[in-house]
């Protein structure tokens, strides 16, 4: 649950069209899924409140290569924050640079941010020791002591005297404190079962977009006050930022549900939708390309047409049970939803 008080009553029934598909399918892999639907997470201190209870049908033991068993695939579940903004149809993925970036040493928290597919288009709300959250766009200076360059679902990145820097929520550090419980999750092998589980990435080496090192995309937009007669508190700031969003997305989606589909990577097939190589916020939180998505709430999933019944029975439940496949072996998620 996202705790944003002006935010408790957008009910999810009353704003999602009966033709997202995309939130029967990215919900079953992300603890926002009815944020993901609109292609915006939004992730926001306090920590969401997990209440699955851990019920393992059976431990999964790590696999041969070292890989961690189904434990490790739902806490990476619970904990991933994923983001994204349909757009043009996409594309092979740019080639990154990978830029190791230290964790600033500044003393700014980050509470909340809107991620998008495009980092140089998200907005974060900062706040720090003795002062008041402050709502960001990519381009503005963060207190007069550095420039918010990327927003990212679980971090942003900072320039500071020319040089990159990470400021990441407190849980993901390492060492922290997660506030999320895990979701409940269950293996049943089939083979070899030799399969790595899907996990979060715990390097701190981070891909940045190369335009990224010689300069920002400046925003028109500046440094807001924490609360401003005119543009609002900064947590009115970034919800308002998060329901244009959920406008755009939702126009997308009534015009182009397969076209919605294709934007976060996924292929239907007749087993399932299959992860593909372009699924970039899917694999970036630890899918891999040939994953697939085979059923949702125990139903066979596959077809666009015939899965748009599954939407209205997944947005009245307050859990969702996903299967997923992986060389053979089978993954079953029970996750709770959030609400709104």
């Amino acid at each position: 649950m996202v705790r944003l008080p002006a935010l408790s009553a957008l009910k999810v029934s009353s704003v999602l069209p009966d033709r997202v598909l995309t939130v029967v399918l990215v919900l079953g892999v992300a603890w926002a899924g009815s944020l993901a639907a609109r292609g915006v997470w939004l992730w926001v201190e306090p920590a969401p409140v997990m209440t699955a209870q851990v019920d393992w049908n059976q431990q999964a033991p790590a696999t041969g290569n070292g890989g961690p068993g189904a434990r490790a695939l739902a806490e990476q579940v619970a904990a991933s924050h994923w983001f994204g903004e349909p757009g043009a149809e996409p594309s092979e993925p740019e080639p990154v640079a990978q830029v190791e970036m230290p964790e600033t040493r500044l003393q700014l928290r980050l509470r909340g941010v809107v991620a998008r597919e495009d980092p140089a288009l998200g907005s974060a709300l900062i706040g720090g020791e003795g002062r008041s959250s402050e709502y960001f766009r990519v381009g503005d200076t963060l207190f007069g002591q550095a420039e918010l360059v990327e927003v990212h679902g679980n971090r942003v990145i900072l320039r500071r005297s020319g040089e990159l820097e990470t400021l990441s929520f407190e849980q993901d550090l390492p060492g922290g404190n997660s506030a999320q419980g895990p979701a409940t999750a269950s293996r049943s092998g089939q083979g070899s079962g030799q399969a790595d589980t899907p996990r979060a990435s715990t390097s701190r080496t981070l891909g940045t977009p190369a335009d990224a090192q010689s300069g920002s995309r400046r925003s028109s937009a500046a440094s807001s006050s924490a609360s401003s007669p005119s543009g609002g508190s900064a947590q009115q700031r970034l919800e308002e930022e998060l329901r244009q969003a959920m406008q755009e997305v939702q126009a997308r989606a009534q015009s182009d549900p397969g076209g919605l589909l294709r934007q976060y990577g996924l292929e239907p097939t007749d087993n399932g939708y299959r992860v593909t190589s372009r699924a970039g916020v899917l694999i970036a939180n630890g899918l891999r390309p040939g994953d697939r998505i085979t059923e949702i709430n125990d139903q066979p999933v596959g077809n666009i047409d015939r899965d748009q019944q599954l939407v209205d029975a997944v947005l009245a439940s307050d859990q969702i049970k996903i299967t997923l496949e992986r060389a053979g072996s089978t993954y079953r998620f029970y996750q709770s939803l959030p609400s709104f």
